[in-house]
């Protein structure tokens, strides 16, 4: 006759805790907690959407975005000319950079 190892003890208690657990689970009541979460969610959602996404301020917002991000992308598609004063391109670089900062905010 075998003797039964500890991890085999512990396997099998463990396998009748979850069976017994499982039978203490009511189904009604763990429908109506998940129908509580998503109506909660579901309403969270409608309000932030209310707060942030309905206003004119966000439309504003978006639409500068867009435009700002263009704009550096179209910088940075243009090569950088020196120029006579021996300046370079450090106006078009302090450009890209003022660019960037308003694209990352």
């Amino acid at each position: 006759m075998e003797e039964a190892t500890p991890a085999a003890v512990a396997a099998a208690a463990a396998a009748k805790a979850a069976a017994t657990v499982v039978n203490v689970v009511d189904t009604s009541a763990l429908l109506y907690v998940l129908g509580i979460a998503t109506g909660s969610a579901l309403i969270c959602e409608a309000i932030s959407w209310w707060f942030v996404y309905s206003k004119s301020d966000y439309e504003r917002l978006n639409v500068n975005f867009r435009k700002a991000s263009r704009r550096l992308e179209k910088k940075k598609e243009e090569p950088v000319q020196p120029n006579v004063s021996g300046k370079g391109g450090k106006g078009k670089d302090k450009k890209l950079m003022q660019l960037e900062k308003v694209r990352a905010t």
